[in-house]
């Protein structure tokens, strides 16, 4: 709130969600574009059973970049999991969140 009474908002984003904003992503995001559907790694979903996934390496290489970040001479940390993943973090976002980008 400032001296006249005006109130508002601050809407802080993740560190990691500002990092990825603030990085030059571009050509690995332009490479993973002209790269669609053609998988260049994997990662294992059911180890019982030996089922492995498809997933984009470059795609990983993007989170675990801003994930593994070092902001003013400080790690990153993230926040313990709630549960094991049996993959790592930047692996898990690969296979379960899309890559949103449009080619314009």
């Amino acid at each position: 709130m400032d001296r006249e009474g005006n109130e508002w908002t601050v809407e802080h984003l993740a560190l990691s969600v500002e990092l990825i904003r603030r990085e030059d992503f571009n050509k690995p995001i332009i490479n993973l574009l002209n790269n669609e559907d053609m998988y260049d790694s994997e990662v294992c979903v059911d180890e019982a059973n030996n089922i492995f996934v498809p997933i984009y390496g470059g795609l990983v290489h993007v989170y675990n970049s801003v994930l593994n970040a070092t902001v003013n001479g400080v790690s990153n940390k993230l926040p313990p999991f709630k549960k094991e993943l049996g993959m790592s973090l930047a692996e898990y976002m690969a296979l379960n969140y899309d890559l949103q980008i449009h080619k314009s």
